[in-house]
């Protein structure tokens, strides 16, 4: 009986009138507000990245390739994911407690879902779009650059050989300041990726079936920013 009594006196719930909530979550205003910080510079860099991406493939003709245009599709999602499903996720992490309601974690947990598979979906489509649409380009390439490839404005990325594809000229400012920003974005998704699972993975209450599936995308990401995107970088 005292022990009970005790246990209940320190243990703070989200809702104190329902015997059924869970515990809420005990952490410094320190921690709370690191947490805060980190998530929101996650959410920005989630919805401004994939903005910019929509808006370079839209703009580029070059860009318009049909890969290219799963993965704007691909950043659509995610900037879904970031604006809508993210900032909710933020403050139910730190907190430990959902105060939207009922109706809202519902819609919460099904854009979540739906934003997830999607993004599966689409990396699922890009892994097999991406090798078939290289090997038809570069036939296509080879015949139309047969009469102006060796032009003198063009500079080629192998100059020996005659089918290697034209060189992007840049200044040196845009290329560091490229650099600076991709590396910016592998390691944001890398490492806030790990936080994702890590969190996942030592949090109980974290973890549910819809937990699960963003635990398993957020695995992938992270594979797909440790071993992709620093050779697409370049």
């Amino acid at each position: 009986m005292i022990s009970n009594v005790t246990y209940s006196e320190n243990v703070l719930l989200c809702y104190p009138l329902r015997l059924d909530s869970c515990p809420k979550v005990h952490r410094l205003i320190v921690v709370k507000v690191a947490m805060y910080i980190f998530m929101v510079l996650m959410i920005l860099t989630t919805v401004f990245g994939n903005l910019v991406i929509i808006i370079s493939i839209s703009h580029f003709k070059h860009l318009q390739s049909p890969t290219h245009l799963i993965v704007r599709s691909l950043a659509a999602c995610d900037c879904l994911l970031g604006s809508l499903v993210m900032p909710y996720s933020m403050v139910r992490s730190v907190e430990g407690c959902w105060y939207l309601g009922d109706f809202v974690c519902k819609v919460h947990s099904s854009l979540d879902l739906t934003f997830c598979i999607s993004s599966i979906l689409h990396l699922s489509l890009i892994s097999i779009d991406s090798p078939a649409y290289q090997s038809l380009s570069g036939a296509d390439e080879m015949i139309s650059n047969e009469t102006d490839i060796y032009s003198e404005n063009v500079h080629l990325c192998y100059p020996h050989l005659p089918e290697s594809c034209p060189r992007a000229h840049r200044l040196t400012v845009v290329k560091v300041a490229m650099y600076v920003f991709m590396v910016l974005m592998i390691l944001t998704t890398v490492f806030g990726n790990l936080l994702i699972i890590i969190s996942i993975s030592h949090f109980r209450h974290l973890q549910s079936p819809t937990h699960m599936i963003v635990q398993s995308l957020a695995a992938c990401d992270c594979l797909l920013g440790s071993l992709v995107m620093p050779y697409s970088m370049g």
